[in-house]
């Protein structure tokens, strides 16, 4: 988790300009509109939330007649969770348009352990089937 702090100028509407006392009016005798500015702020927590599985390994094809290797090949698997959100305390007109992108995630809970070993043992047993299928 890490903490930004924005400070933006921002237009808060308007207000008629005023020179000496007196109200500046334009060449038709309209009174003379400028933007009011006003500064805001925004306290921002960033969250990144990973986790990572991972399983490797090797397989061995063996003529059992004569116990020969016919082939070996590596097998790997990975299965990454990432998740990056923020909260936001303050006026959001303060941010950072990269910032304003992130905004609409929110937490997700993690994977189980359970749940991404399975996915990786299922990418292994893909991974299998296509070297059983190009060897035979």
């Amino acid at each position: 988790t890490v903490i930004h702090s924005f400070e933006k100028q921002v237009v808060d509407g308007w207000e008629y300009l005023y020179q000496n006392g007196n109200q500046v009016v334009d060449s038709l005798g309209n009174p003379i509109k400028v933007d009011k500015y006003i500064t805001v702020h925004a306290e921002v927590e960033e969250t990144f939330q990973e986790k990572d599985a991972m399983i490797d390994g090797m397989i061995e094809l063996i003529y059992l007649p004569t116990n020969e290797r016919i082939d070996y090949e590596k097998l790997f698997s990975e299965f990454a969770f990432r998740n990056h959100f923020i909260i936001v305390e303050g006026d959001e007109r303060a941010l950072d348009e990269e910032f304003i992108a992130i905004m609409p995630n929110d937490f997700i809970p993690f994977p189980s352990n359970e749940q991404m070993v399975y996915d990786c043992g299922e990418d292994i047993k893909k991974q299998l089937k296509t070297l059983l299928r190009r060897r035979f």
